[in-house]
């Protein structure tokens, strides 16, 4: 039976369960601060302090789930998302100058929940699975957050029609209660104290005690490259349609298709960098995201659009997961969670980057010099996984697939 059987109730099922609510509540958290009182610069500027905070607090996160395990890590999450959604919620049914303040303090803390929830997860699947099935139950995780943030705002979408912007606040409330619940219910913890006997005894070579900061530094460029790519997808390819003429109907249509087989891809991905290397996930990532791009620019009109827009969420789903992979891969033994808190705010930067990048670039060279970057940036990044990547597990005794040479 499969390792990552075990894994459905106490890790996989809680994260697609929290995910729709933090996917439903994201298109909302703009609209929330202007039916607050927020004008529409101050609103943007509160959607910009939400990610920051996000990045801002991971090395954080890392340092504190040093000190206790990932269960109660994550049942710490739930408690601090709860109350900060109750206190969003009510700055949301008592606009003012108070509600600001609230409102803000709440997105705070949902921030600083949703970074627990992701680092203590990927930690605990770096200590309790095999490193044969490592990237499989990364990718496997990354596929499930995918599914919950693409079904979310499809529920929020029918929920706010109902019961108004609130609802999606509430909805959250749930669904990350729900999953916190499940987590308490199903999760076996790993006591803090016998984390490093449990690793010592598992693994077939000594204990790896500090980061490779070489290693690190390879492999956390490809890492913020990937989320730049990601990031200016879920920008760059609606205003290409829109500078093509074309109906925000086929948009939408064309963005589903595109997240369909990218998170189609997200078990075989998984699979093949076990069994071949990172690298046999990493490369067609940035080759095909890169080539979608390109195709865009170059094959104006509405089917090629379709097609090539569908190429970059096909291209995306080899890259499932294989951020949190690389980061597990270059972890030492002792003191993991901190470096991850560390290698979460690198990467995400990236995902913050992004749509600055788009901004600055569309403002000075025009909007298909932003693409024309893009496609620069995956091929830099591939060139730069393919040539140094080997030499970054090397310096770690690893194979690309993350197993002792």
């Amino acid at each position: 039976m499969s390792p990552l059987r075990k894994l459905i109730w106490p890790i996989y099922a809680p994260t697609i369960v929290f995910a729709v609510g933090s996917g439903a509540v994201a298109p909302m958290i703009v609209l929330a601060a202007l039916r607050i009182g927020f004008s529409s610069s101050h609103a943007s500027t509160v959607m910009a302090y939400y990610g920051v905070v996000g990045v801002v607090a991971a090395p954080l996160v890392g340092h504190v789930l040093l000190r206790t395990t990932d269960k109660r890590g994550l049942e710490g999450a739930t408690a601090i998302a709860a109350l900060s959604l109750g206190i969003s919620l009510a700055a949301l049914y008592s606009p003012g100058m108070l509600a600001k303040v609230g409102y803000v303090a709440g997105l705070t803390g949902i921030a600083i929940a949703a970074s627990v929830w992701a680092i203590a997860r990927q930690s605990y699947l770096a200590d309790n699975i095999s490193g044969e099935y490592r990237a499989t139950a990364l990718s496997m995780l990354g596929g499930m957050m995918r599914l919950g943030v693409m079904a979310g705002p499809a529920l929020g979408t029918a929920i706010v029609a109902f019961g108004g912007i609130p609802a999606v606040f509430w909805l959250h409330l749930l669904t990350a209660l729900l999953a916190g619940g499940m987590v308490a219910v199903f999760l076996v913890p790993a006591s803090a104290g016998t984390k490093s006997a449990k690793k010592a005894n598992r693994l077939s070579r000594p204990l790896r005690r500090k980061p490779d900061r070489i290693s690190t530094a390879i492999t956390a460029y490809a890492g913020m490259s990937m989320q730049i790519v990601r990031a200016n997808r879920n920008v760059l390819i609606p205003l290409w349609g829109t500078h093509l003429g074309l109906s925000p109907t086929l948009i939408s249509a064309t963005f589903a298709i595109s997240a369909a087989l990218d998170v189609a891809m997200f078990y075989p991905a998984g699979r093949l960098q076990d069994r071949y290397g990172r690298l046999v996930a990493v490369l067609p990532a940035y080759l095909i995201m890169g080539t979608g791009f390109l195709g865009l620019v170059l094959f104006p009109g509405k089917v090629a659009f379709v097609l090539f827009a569908s190429l970059v969420g096909f291209g995306n789903g080899f890259g499932s997961g294989i951020v949190m992979t690389m980061g597990v891969d270059m972890s030492p033994d002792i003191y993991r969670e901190r470096f991850l808190g560390w290698w979460t705010a690198i990467t995400q930067a990236g995902s913050a980057a992004g749509p600055l990048f788009v901004a600055g670039l569309t403002a000075t060279v025009g909007l298909a010099g932003a693409m024309w970057a893009t496609v620069a940036v995956a091929a830099v990044a591939a060139l730069w996984a393919a040539c140094l990547f080997p030499r970054a597990y090397r310096r770690l005794d690893l194979n690309t697939a993350g197993g002792p040479l």
